[in-house]
């Protein structure tokens, strides 16, 4: 049952590195299973506090602007 379940886990990789596909395995009773998904790299925290940070950076830049045009007339 351990076979089977390491199998699962890295069908992709074994189906690559043998040229099969899901139906060269069936005659072995390894019936196709869906891949694992995709682990996201960036968490969500970090998209949220980028875009947080980019907008005040450009409140900053705008108010910085205005201040410095108000003082010139």
């Amino acid at each position: 049952q351990h076979c089977f379940l390491s199998y699962r886990k890295f069908r992709h990789r074994i189906n690559c590195v043998f040229l099969l596909t899901d139906l060269t395995l069936e005659f072995v009773d390894l019936y196709p299973t869906l891949a694992e998904p995709a682990k996201l790299r960036l968490s969500v925290y970090l998209v949220v506090f980028l875009v947080m940070m980019s907008v005040i950076g450009a409140v900053m830049v705008v108010l910085f602007v205005s201040t410095v045009r108000e003082l010139k007339w």
